[in-house]
This record gives C-alpha cells, sequence and structure tokens, in this order.
C-alpha cells in the first residue's frame, strides 16, 4: 500500500510537467527520398517483484529522447520504436532494465536494487552493520572523491559529497580548515555547532592532520539516534574516519603522485600611470571650477600620487627635466595646467612581486601493507605542498603512519598502530584584509625598487609598506605536530555475535611560533633597530 501511495505521489508530480511537439518542415521544391524502416508503438506494463505495478516508472529508448512514464496501472505507450531498439526501463530503488523490442508488448518486472541495501557502514557505538539493518541517519562519502583530486584538508572532499551537510571554506589560504556544518548548526547561544570529528575513535579538532590518502572511508552520523553516543558535543553531528589497516595477502607497494595547478582569476584592469595622472589632475581641475567663489582650492602638485613635489613619486614636470626623457620616463599634457608632465609608470608591478599568477600543488604517497591468517600490517609517508597565490605564503605538511594487528589466539587479536603528522602554514606579517587593501592601493607612480634594484621600503603614508621589502624583514615561522598512539584487543565470545572491543589511545598536539623582526626602514623616515622577537606554544596531550 505505501509502494502505491508513493507511487502515485510520484504520477502526481510527473503529470504537472510540461509537454511539448516537435514539428518538421519541408523545404518547398527540394525531393528528399530516403529508406527508412517502419516504426511502431510499444506498449507493456511495468510491476516489481511482489507483483505490484510500478507507477511513474521511467520508459525511454536507449540513446535517445524518446520516452514516456507508466500510468497508475503500470502501463505504458510508446511511440516510434523500430524492431530491434533496446528500450531501457528505470525506477527509484530498483535496476535498470533494458529488453531488446521485438514488436510484441513488454511484461516488466523489476527487480529490488540490494546494492545499496547490502553497504557497509561504521556505527557510532563501534563495529560495523548492514544499511539494510541500520534504523538511523548514516551517509557514506564515495572513497572515489579523495582518489580524483588532492586535497590539504580532507574535509574539503566531504563538499558536494553528503546530503545534509554544508562545508563552507571561509579563506582560501591553502591548508585552511573549512566549517562543517549539519542541519544548520544552530545553538541557543548563536554560536556556530560544527560537527564532531572522529578518527579512528579519537577526538580532532580538524581533519587538518589526515592525509587523505590514508582515509579507509568517512561516515557521516546525522540524527539525534546515531550520535547519542557522544551526548551534547554531537549536536551538530557526527564524522567517523576510519584510516586504512593491513589485510591479508601478498605485500602491496603502493606509489601515488598527483600534481595540479591553481590560477588566478582575472581581477581588475587598475589605472596604469598615465591614466591615473589625467583622471586624478583633472578631478583637482573640476573641483577647484566648482569651489569657485566659495573659497578654498586645491593645488594637485602638494598631493601624494600626482604631485610634482613629492621625491617619493615619480612625477615632474617637463621642463627643467627634459633628461629624463632619455632615462625612459614618459610624456603627457597636464590637464589641470596645460604643460607637459614627465612620469614613470610602475603600475602592475607590485602586483607582479606580491602574487603568483600560478600555483602548484604537489602531493606523493608511498604505502607498504600485507599480512597473513595470523598478521597483518600497514605503513605509508605522505608529503604534500601547495603554493600559495601570495607569494612567500603556502602550505606542506609530512605524514606517516604504521598500524599492525597479531593473532594471539583464535578467539583473541591485539593491535596497535601511531601517526605522526608535521605541518607548517606560514602567515602574512599583518591581517590579510589589510594585506590585500594596502598591496592594491600602491600608486602606479610610486617606484617599488631602488636604484641597486632591490625592494623599496615603502609608501612613507602606507605605512604596512612593499611585500617585497617586508617579507624579508618581519620573519614568522610555524609549526604544528600532531601524534597518536593508540593500542586495542578483538575478543570474540561468541564469533560472528558476541565481540568484545577494547581500545586505548593517546592523542598529542604541539603548536609554536616565532617571530623576529630585522631592521627595517621605512621611506622617509629612520631606521627601526627594536628587533622584537616573540615564541607562542600550545601543547596538550587528549586520552
Amino acid at each position: 500500500m505505501l509502494k502505491r501511495l508513493k507511487s502515485v505521489s510520484m504520477m502526481l508530480f510527473l503529470m504537472s510537467a510540461s509537454t511539448g511537439a516537435a514539428y518538421a518542415v519541408s523545404t518547398p521544391g527540394v525531393t528528399d527520398v530516403k529508406i527508412t524502416q517502419q516504426s511502431g508503438t510499444c506498449t507493456g506494463i511495468v510491476k516489481d517483484g511482489t507483483g505490484e505495478t510500478v507507477i511513474g516508472a521511467s520508459v525511454v529508448v536507449k540513446g535517445t529522447t524518446n520516452g514516456t512514464i507508466t500510468d497508475f496501472d503500470g502501463n505504458f505507450t510508446l511511440s516510434d520504436v523500430k524492431n530491434g531498439d533496446i528500450i531501457q526501463i528505470s525506477f527509484v530503488g530498483y535496476k535498470t532494465q533494458e529488453i531488446k523490442y521485438t514488436g510484441q508488448p513488454l511484461n516488466v518486472i523489476l527487480q529490488d536494487d540490494t546494492e545499496v541495501l547490502d553497504e557497509v557502514v561504521v556505527v557510532g557505538y563501534g563495529g560495523s552493520q548492514k544499511r539494510a539493518a541500520l534504523t538511523t541517519a548514516i551517509s557514506k562519502m564515495d572513497n572515489q572523491v579523495l582518489k580524483n583530486a588532492a586535497y590539504s584538508n580532507a574535509g574539503q572532499s566531504l563538499q558536494g559529497s553528503v546530503t545534509g551537510l554544508r562545508v563552507v571554506n571561509t579563506t582560501g589560504q591553502p591548508g585552511s580548515s573549512p566549517d562543517i556544518i549539519l542541519r544548520g548548526g544552530a545553538t541557543i547561544t548563536g554560536e556556530k555547532s560544527s560537527a564532531l570529528i572522529v578518527v579512528d575513535g579519537i577526538v580532532r579538532n580538524s581533519m587538518a592532520d589526515i592525509n587523505p590518502s590514508d582515509i579507509e572511508s568517512i561516515q557521516v552520523l546525522k540524527d539525534a539516534a546515531s550520535t547519542a553516543i557522544y551526548g551534547a558535543r554531537a549536536n551538530g553531528g557526527v564524522i567517523l574516519v576510519e584510516t586504512k589497516r593491513g589485510k591479508e595477502g601478498k605485500v602491496d607497494v603502493n606509489y601515488k603522485f598527483k600534481i595540479g595547478m591553481n590560477f588566478s582569476r582575472k581581477g581588475y584592469d587598475y589605472l596604469n600611470a598615465g591614466d591615473y595622472l589625467y583622471y586624478t589632475r583633472l578631478r583637482f581641475k573640476n573641483a577647484n571650477q566648482a569651489a569657485a567663489g566659495y573659497g578654498g582650492s586645491w593645488n594637485p602638485d602638494t598631493q601624494n600620487g600626482c604631485g610634482t613635489t613629492k621625491n617619493n613619486y615619480d612625477v615632474r614636470y617637463l621642463e627643467g627635466n627634459e633628461n629624463l626623457v632619455n632615462e625612459g620616463w614618459l610624456t603627457m599634457t597636464d590637464p589641470y595646467s596645460g604643460k607637459q608632465l614627465v612620469y614613470k609608470d610602475y603600475s602592475g608591478q607590485m602586483e607582479d612581486a606580491t602574487f603568483n599568477n600560478s600555483a602548484m600543488t604537489q602531493d606523493h604517497y608511498l604505502s607498504i601493507n600485507g599480512g597473513n591468517d595470523k598478521a597483518t600490517f600497514s605503513t605509508s609517508l605522505g608529503y604534500y605542498n601547495e603554493d600559495d597565490q601570495i607569494v612567500g605564503t603556502g602550505y606542506k605538511r609530512f605524514s606517516g603512519a604504521l598500524n599492525g594487528s597479531y593473532k594471539l589466539f583464535p578467539f583473541l587479536t591485539v593491535k596497535g598502530g601511531a601517526t605522526y603528522t608535521w605541518s607548517t602554514q606560514p602567515e602574512l606579517w599583518i591581517g590579510t584584509y589589510e594585506f590585500f587593501y594596502r598591496t592594491r592601493g600602491m600608486r602606479p607612480t610610486w617606484n617599488p625598487w631602488n636604484e641597486d634594484g632591490s625592494p623599496n621600503s615603502a609608501d612613507s603614508n602606507i605605512s604596512d609598506g612593499n611585500p617585497a621589502y617586508f617579507r624579508d624583514k618581519l620573519l614568522s615561522s610555524n609549526g604544528i605536530r600532531k601524534s597518536t598512539y593508540n593500542l586495542g584487543f578483538t575478543l570474540d565470545i561468541l564469533p560472528k555475535k558476541l565481540v568484545l572491543n577494547g581500545n586505548a589511545a593517546l592523542y598529542h598536539y604541539d603548536y609554536q611560533k616565532e617571530k623576529f623582526n630585522k631592521a627595517y626602514q621605512l621611506e622617509n623616515q629612520s631606521e627601526n633597530t627594536t628587533r622584537e622577537a616573540s615564541i607562542k606554544e600550545q601543547r596538550y596531550t587528549q586520552e
């Protein structure tokens, strides 16, 4: 009865779709003679394995758009079908069938698709079950997602891979952890409730320290029933991650290498020095004309960027500076005074020294695993390196894993393992917003280079300075070390019926950040020799 009601609902939805017709129009005066196979009308009925008719099943001629759906009684009529055409019949929850049309009515019996029901998933309280036996909401990510691309953070692979899960990348910096939120993430405090991440039974604060190539499976526990074992901290759902283990068989040595390129999108086209001078000085002229009679005026020659009296900007009147033309300076007519200006164009040079048009990503992974009926082992090494769009930043990660198991008795197996990850993510000396705002705001008449070709410190009115200069002056480095150790056993009290699992784990987190400022000097200012230094450390151990 439920199946019929669901089928009726599907039929009502499909009946709301619009229909159309296609017409062929012949061209007068043109005779087209073709020999075609005679077409007929294919009729039939679609039922399930219990004999119930299936309403709304799709019936299509394979390789074409010629199709229809079954009616309330499971019947269908499909016109313009030739003998020998392959008819495809499909419906949600059933295996798709293909039948060769011979001119006779079709009697189709759809079989249940049991592959989805036989899928094995990991549950929150340990162990695994077939999906058909589950009454809770658990989604399993397709492992092919991890194989098809290189990820700095395994959490990024969940984006668009699991229904009901919202994965938001709050920054484009390589190695950053996305916000993973289930069911909207609403809380009574107004704070976001991120999903709880559990890796091999150990709660983690992110998935940044997991090599995606080490992952065997990812399950997402969605509803209250499946997450109940984790209590209130699982309000935002639970992400269960299982890493790869050794398997019985021959020793398998595997090496994988992935490489990719990230390209910056085309941004805004900024004015070159000539256009900048023209419109800026014209603005002062128009402003003075508009303010005439009201008192006060503005002199463009004293302004930053377009002024001819500012030594830190390469703008002069041509009169008396004719020699600069031979040094590569350009000339233009001043819209303010009508005189000739001579200037140097540095537009785009700051951007080229600050940003990468393309950034490379490389991912190396080596694994060795094997075993027999008594013992199994698995070990792996990984190296990931992703350049950032900002010169001097990026993300690097080294990872290693080792685990094994040994069957002491037919009913008792001991197991253990360890993982180690080191990563670094260089930071800017100022905030990201300030960095982009300041570097994009540099005027194209300002020379970012000294006469010897070394980077100029900065425009004296932009204290954040020239990134090419401060990159080697305001030094910063950081590193995160994460390691896990686990030891456990499996005791078969009643084989395949009653099993006792025991596991003890230790998770160690170590973060260190060092900063040191070399002596530096802003343009037209005295040298800063304070040489500030600082170190920040954070360590904790979780059992």
